[in-house]
């Protein structure tokens, strides 16, 4: 047997169905390894013994490397089909180093498409790997090291910024010099004049006086042009010309994210990964075909085989006269061309032929890189451009009309290339002279050059020769994840902090920052492939006076002070300061971290509404504010109450005839449904609220009358799934989400889908089950695992994110949807005659579970789960911590605290007997007991427990962790901390621990009960109530246990939902998937023993003696072939 190794996944596929049974394909599944963070500074280089690298296997590989070594171990040949550029040939190498294959031996196949004619082209025609390439990536690899650890430790020292980088710090330049000029911007007024001539009003614009362009500064040279204008003007000429238009090029990576932004608003990186998953094969009528090339390229060239088969293409199905020639772009110093232009592979594969195969975007990109590359070798477009000129006292007005007379290349184009349409002007061959019938005089001023799109700053790095093709949506992903800029519908703006970077960065690295000085890198990083320039010599020229530059800006650059407020700190007598965090500005004593004093926001004083009391509780009413500065008014004591009285300026204005004329309410009987308005949108509602809350929505057309109407109620990350995906259907949906006015104890935000912890997520591992049940939902295009993608940070082996971050981007993208309404109103009945997806999760109302369990004769059930605390890294003391993760897994490192058995004993003795919230007799899962209870039930409970010190300081009697909880840092949770205490006990208890004796809580721990259903006894397979026609149940409620399970749910429901709508029969989810399996279990359980379940290997279905890789490239596989049926 053969081994052949590729780096991913759905290429190893793709290969493996092309070369037979006598080759097994594996995947490295990208790098194995990178630079071990060891040595002087941790840059994993030994700058002293000639810039030697250091190199450490990824902690998530592993695995993969043991399997691989099996795989090699019974293999008569290793072949390496890595990726055909740096990157790809430097994992070639690492793999034969790690792998100990010959490296001089070792066969090295080079394809830029993945189809069969071009692997077995390959296989016949190997090389070995190619040195020169390799040590290109080392160098490459080494310098952004050196920079991006030294450069960044200075600016996180001095100015607060997070990191610098050769490619993103020019990038970055490059913004704030346009956001500079956009600022110094001073507007010129200037005026233009048309005129209105003939009987048949033809407009024409004035361009000339006395045969020079005319340019018009004020009012008054514009009134005085008007008055000199005769009433008949002179025809000086009327002529007729043909114009070609030449096809654009093919597609470079650049030219394809301009255009990918430009027509579908597509970010680099989304257009970066559709590309790829194109060029590594998807699966048409069973088999899988690599549908592009090579997707990073900087070069326009087509293969002469291509252009052959295009030409001839072209003319059968267009004609010969739409044949065109091979277009050269102008020469670039900067372009490698290493491989051809992005296009298709296979040309009869057109995208209606292959629309069904493809999800809509990568579909979109599809048609776009096959006409772009079809319309190149196309003939030139051409036009009759018709041109009037009227001439009277020295002044010339000119009109222009076209009309297409060839189409050429725009008959596949026309789409994509943004020509107009037609215009045409009558014949004035004959003549002489043209009466003015009115003049129009227009102000304009000159406007600022504008900022820069994603698209237009890709142009100038390539331009510039900034980066290559590969770093460039990886650049700007950078800069928006260190905050250097903030992006608007694709506008990029940079930030004051990535304002004050640049300008430091200039000032002391102003080689550095010259665009020129990056470029000239990338040269001498392409003289080392073409063995034109040495490693050694490239990284000692680069490091004298980077170094020299270093030392300098470490003795000279002022180190940023907070803003002084004018007052002192009432503790220590310092000076107060404004500092940033996260919610905003707060004032702080300038003495942290000796002195902790953060000055309370004052509380505005309630203004109580006279002579008004809360009909619920009796407490005065006040007015209050919303987060989005609406007053309204309510209960003075909430959060303990949380009556809102109905919005005065939202009661109808209508007489009483219009009211009595509208039509009557069909739940009341009584009311009558009026329009009314939210800040989501206008709709009907009952004149009888709050008493009444029935509402419909507004039937805009009859086109909108025939859609099909479904409700979600709650939007949370299964109720967030299930919007997403019957959005995109083209339903229209009603979502009831009642958190902005009834919320519960577990949410503190207003946005949808709310996580209570950063690694509420949990593990990204494709060997943990959860891990594997988040790459199931990637196929689905998981909007949950989007938003996670976007903004995780830093956590070990968890997916961990930025929660706020998280939430807001699901609940723009689920507002963003026409189709989609939002309604703040508590849904509680049960309305069969509406498809419904119920997703409240496990804090379902009362109200809502009530009707639940008297509709289906059956209790709900429910058990405690928690919230750990959450503290302001301010206001703790790291220099009693230590950061490292256990046993050293994964990227992230927590904040560690050890304990001494003394330090321990008193902490475990105050946990035990301190005063602790009421709970009523629910059930508490031993996975999610307070440590209070776990406490109790041994002195060493907790150091065996949450609180071991096993991996992290052996020497310790017990560790406590924090884990990063936000993107910036400065908030941080408590691993473990489940508890009931009372607020003031956890103050007083969590105080103890070392480094934590100031801690500010962001947040306390918590517990709630959480209700789900028996959900075997009720639910039908398709997560449909057995008791009802139209109503599915999704989330945590359905017994599902686990966020990610959750959403899934959520999405698997809205499947079986469209399915069903559309009147096809059910294709329910493989059951060797992990979600297949899971929702199995939660069918298929005793109903007498039922309890909630997690994804886990141990319920996977038909396992058999599969290992876990075996199982999750079973799932994998089983998962394409659904998605396929489905499409």
């Amino acid at each position: 047997m053969k081994l052949v190794i590729v780096e991913s996944p759905t290429k190893c596929k793709t290969i493996g169905q092309y070369l037979g049974n006598e080759y097994k394909v594996m995947a490295s599944i990208g790098h194995i390894r990178d630079l071990s963070t060891s040595g002087r500074g941790g840059l994993g280089v030994d700058i002293d013994n000639g810039f030697k690298p250091s190199y450490t296997i990824s902690k998530d590989k592993y695995e993969v490397i043991n399997n691989l070594k099996k795989a090699v171990a019974k293999s008569d040949e290793v072949i390496l089909a890595t990726d055909p550029d740096r990157e790809g040939e430097a994992i070639a190498w690492h793999l034969c180093e790690v792998l100990k294959l010959d490296v001089d031996n070792t066969k090295r196949l080079e394809f830029h498409e993945i189809t069969k004619k071009a692997i077995l082209k390959a296989l016949a025609n190997p090389r070995t790997i190619e040195m020169n390439l390799v040590a290109s990536q080392e160098t490459r690899r080494i310098l952004d090291r050196i920079i991006g650890f030294k450069l960044s430790y200075l600016l996180q020292k001095k100015i607060k910024s997070r990191s610098a980088g050769r490619v993103q710090s020019v990038t970055l330049k490059f913004l704030v010099d346009r956001e500079r000029e956009i600022e110094n911007f001073t507007p010129e007024e200037y005026w233009e004049v048309s005129g209105d001539f003939s009987n048949h009003s033809i407009k024409a614009q004035l361009v000339a006086y006395e045969g020079k362009n005319i340019k018009i500064a004020n009012e008054k040279e514009v009134d005085e042009i008007i008055n000199a204008l005769p009433k008949e003007f002179t025809v000086d000429s009327f002529e007729t010309v043909t114009k070609k238009k030449e096809p654009r090029l093919p597609f470079t990576t650049s030219t394809l994210q301009q255009e990918a932004f430009n027509h579908f608003h597509y970010s680099t990186k989304k257009t970066s990964i559709l590309a790829q998953h194109l060029y590594e094969g998807i699966e048409i009528n069973g088999e899988l075909h690599g549908l592009i090339t090579y997707m990073r390229t900087d070069s326009t060239r087509l293969s002469p085989e291509f252009v052959d088969s295009a030409k001839e293409y072209i003319k059968e199905k267009y004609g010969e006269e739409y044949v065109g020639y091979i277009h050269k772009g102008k020469a670039n110093a900067n372009i490698q061309d290493a491989h051809e232009a992005i296009r298709p592979t296979y040309l009869e594969l057109s995208p209606d032929k292959v629309k069904s195969s493809l999800p809509r975007d990568e579909y979109n990109i599809y048609r776009l890189i096959y006409a772009r590359a079809l319309a190149s070798l196309m003939s030139s477009r051409i036009d009759e451009v018709t041109t009037l000129k009227l001439l009277g006292n020295g002044y010339l007005f000119k009109a222009e009309a076209s009309k297409l007379s060839f189409a050429g290349y725009d008959k596949v184009y026309k789409e994509f290339s943004g020509n107009g349409k037609d215009t045409s002007l009558p014949d004035f061959t004959n003549v002489k002279t043209l009466p003015l019938n009115k003049v129009e005089k227009t102000q304009h001023f000159t406007k600022a050059p504008a900022r820069f799109s994603e698209a237009k700053i890709v142009k100038l790095m390539e331009e510039k020769g900034i980066g290559r093709p590969s770093t460039y949506a990886s650049t700007i992903s950078t800069l928006s994840l260190r905050r250097y800029i903030t992006s608007e519908k694709g506008i990029m703006i940079p930030t004051d902090q990535g304002k004050l970077t640049v300008d430091e960065l200039v000032k002391f690295f102003p080689n550095f920052m010259d665009p020129s000085y990056t470029a000239e890198m990338e040269t001498m990083l392409d003289d080392i492939v073409a063995g034109d320039n040495s490693k050694q010599q490239l990284l000692e020229n680069f490091y004298v006076g980077f170094n020299e530059q270093l030392i300098i800006a470490d003795k000279s650059m002022e180190k940023v002070q907070p803003v002084k407020t004018g007052d002192q700190c009432p503790v220590c007598g310092r000076d107060l300061v404004i500092r940033q965090g996260k919610y905003g500005n707060f004032v702080a004593c300038s003495g942290y971290p000796e002195c902790r004093y953060v000055k309370k926001e004052e509380k505005e004083e309630l203004e109580f509404v006279e002579g008004k009391v809360c009909p619920i509780c009796g407490s005065p009413l006040v007015k209050r504010k919303s987060h989005s500065g609406n007053e309204f008014i309510g209960c003075s004591a909430f959060p303990n109450c949380n009556y809102i009285e109905p919005n005065e300026k939202a009661k109808p204005t209508l007489t009483e005839e219009e009211i009595q004329n509208a039509p009557l309410c069909p739940e009341c009987k009584t009311g009558h449904l009026i329009e009314k308005k939210s800040r989501f949108g206008t709709f009907l509602g009952c004149t009888n609220y709050p008493n009444c809350r029935h509402i419909e929505k507004i039937k805009k057309s009859k086109k909108k009358e025939n859609k099909k109407k479904i409700r979600i109620v709650g939007a949370g990350l299964a109720g967030s799934e299930a919007i997403n995906y019957l959005a995109k259907k083209g339903y229209d949906i009603e979502v009831f989400e009642c958190k902005s006015n009834k919320p519960n104890s577990a949410q503190h935000t207003p946005f949808f889908a709310e996580l209570v912890c950063s690694n509420s997520l949990k593990s990204i591992s494709s060997t943990n089950a959860c891990g594997l049940l988040k790459k199931e939902l990637e196929k689905l295009d998981s909007l949950i695992m989007e938003a996670a993608d976007l903004f995780k940070i830093p956590s070990g082996e968890d997916l961990s994110v930025d929660r706020t971050l998280f939430s807001q981007y699901i609940t723009k993208k689920i507002k963003e949807y026409s189709n989609v309404s939002i309604i703040e109103e508590e849904y509680t009945d049960l309305d069969d005659s509406v498809p419904t997806i119920i997703a409240t999760g496990p804090l379902t109302s009362d109200s809502l579970a009530t009707n639940i369990e008297k509709s289906l004769g059956i209790k709900t059930l429910n058990f405690y789960d928690a919230a750990a605390p959450l503290v302001f890294a301010s206001s703790i003391d790291k220099t009693k911590m230590f950061e490292r993760s256990r046993y050293d897994k994964g990227e992230g490192k927590y904040l560690n605290i050890s304990l001494n058995e003394e330090e321990y004993n008193l902490f475990n003795d105050e946990l035990v007997n301190a005063e602790r919230t009421i709970l009523h007799d629910f059930e508490h899962f031993e996975g999610c007991l307070p440590m209070e209870v776990m406490a109790k039930r041994g002195k060493n409970t907790l150091r065996f427990g949450p609180l071991k010190p096993a991996g992290l300081d052996d020497k310790a009697y017990a560790v406590v962790q924090l884990r990063q909880d936000d993107i910036s840092k400065e908030l941080y949770g408590l691993v473990g901390f489940q508890t009931n205490l009372t607020y003031k006990e956890q103050k007083r208890v969590f105080s103890l621990i070392p480094g934590l004796e100031n801690a500010k809580f962001a947040r306390f721990g918590l517990m709630h009960s959480n209700l789900f259903l028996n959900a075997p006894a009720v639910l039908n397979r398709d997560l449909r109530l057995k008791k009802y026609n139209n109503i599915y149940i999704a989330g945590q409620f359905s017994g599902v246990e686990g966020y990610v399970e959750s959403a899934a749910s959520g999405l698997l429901a809205a499947i079986y939902l469209d399915q069903r709508l559309k009147g096809k029969e059910i294709d329910f989810i493989p059951l060797e998937t992990m979600l297949g399996s899971l929702i199995n279990y939660i069918i298929m359980s005793s109903p007498k023993h039922f309890a909630p379940m997690n994804s886990t290997y141990g319920i996977l279905y038909n396992r058999g003696k599969l290992d876990k890789t075996e199982c999750y490239n079973r799932s994998m596989d089983r998962m394409d072939e659904w998605k396929k049926r489905m499409i």
